[in-house]
């Protein structure tokens, strides 16, 4: 498990909030007040200043599948 720490994390109500994102697996755990979980065992991540939005997607690697998004609806697989 992966614990960032004092990050400033963006809600999606757009308050900005010093919080601590526990991540296991690749997947978000939880988002927590900072200094709540106990990090023995876990690597820790210092993100004092750093601003983190749990659940974004980059969208510089996805940008290119949007192009195409729609363009080969008109067809069906059938021949």
């Amino acid at each position: 498990m992966i614990l960032i720490q004092d990050a400033l994390v963006l809600t999606p109500s757009g308050e900005a909030k010093a919080l601590d994102v526990l991540v296991d697996g690749g997947t978000i755990a939880d988002v927590v007040p900072r200094g709540s979980l106990k990090s023995e065992g876990m690597e820790r991540v210092d993100a004092a200043g750093r601003a983190l939005m749990p659940g974004l997607v980059n969208g510089h690697n996805h940008a290119q599948t949007g192009l195409s998004k729609g363009l080969f609806d008109r067809y069906n697989l059938e021949t």
